[in-house]
């Protein structure tokens, strides 16, 4: 079973911003945003897909990109010194 969630980063993509449309964005935080700062904001980001499991940032690395989840779910793992895990999770 594939498990697919969608969202909006800041990275570089081939999918272009203009395509993007108000109707598609559920991400409650960019509809909140007044008119002016959610064009500019929108501009930057590029609609991506991810699958279940797949890593948006690993342990000690710098964030080079941020998220808006658009649907689906994302959890933050933390993983502790004795090999043990919890994870939070936030959903759109």
């Amino acid at each position: 079973m594939s498990i697919s969630n969608s969202g909006f980063s800041s990275q570089t993509s081939s999918s272009s911003s203009a395509a993007i449309h108000r109707d598609s964005v559920h991400n409650e935080i960019l509809l909140q945003l007044p008119q002016k700062e959610y064009r500019t904001i929108l501009a930057e980001l590029s609609l991506i897909e991810m699958q279940a499991r797949d890593v948006l940032n690993e342990i000690g690395e710098p964030i080079k990109h941020c998220y808006f989840v658009n649907t689906g779910l994302v959890s933050i793992l933390s993983v502790m010194s004795d090999g043990k895990s919890a994870a939070c999770p936030f959903d759109e």
